[in-house]
């Protein structure tokens, strides 16, 4: 996991990287206005957290399982639940009805239900100028080790 934070810390930090591209929506989008630069923080973690990954983040985890064609299904399953009660464990995926043991077994090690990977925004604004930061950081424990910040206007 360490490895891998410092890998993305070193591409976050890359003058080849353009932070102002990213910083823009995403093309082609019309249905969704997010920018990559939201999605940072799940590309340096290792499993994807059931209970704050995005719809589509899920659907992606759950081609896993080998079957694309109920992939949408379980994320909406998933949502649907983290709603009424936030998961305590991963095997609770198997009470929802949409995963056999085979499948299940295929997506364990890629999903958690706790995060240690986190991205963290602050924006100020004073009259009509701004200027915000977004940090990514890993947190495990009492111990926070920031990887990156990026500063925008």
């Amino acid at each position: 996991a360490s490895a891998h934070a410092t890998d993305f810390a070193k591409l976050f930090h890359s003058s080849l990287l353009n932070h102002e591209t990213l910083a823009r929506p995403l093309p082609n989008a019309n249905l969704r206005t997010e920018s990559p630069l939201q999605y940072l923080s799940l590309w340096g973690a290792q499993r994807i957290n059931i209970n704050t990954a995005p719809r589509h983040v899920l659907e992606a985890a759950f081609m896993l399982t080998g079957d694309s064609f109920t992939a949408p299904e379980l994320a909406q399953k998933v949502i649907e639940q983290r709603l009424e009660k936030p998961f305590a464990k991963v095997d609770d995926l198997k009470e929802i009805g949409k995963l056999d043991t085979e499948s299940f077994n295929r997506l364990k090690d890629y999903v958690t239900v706790t995060s240690t990977f986190f991205k963290v925004r602050v924006t100020s604004r004073s009259g009509n100028a701004s200027a915000s930061a977004v940090a990514t950081v890993i947190k495990e424990g009492r111990s926070v080790e920031t990887l990156a910040i990026l500063y925008g206007h």
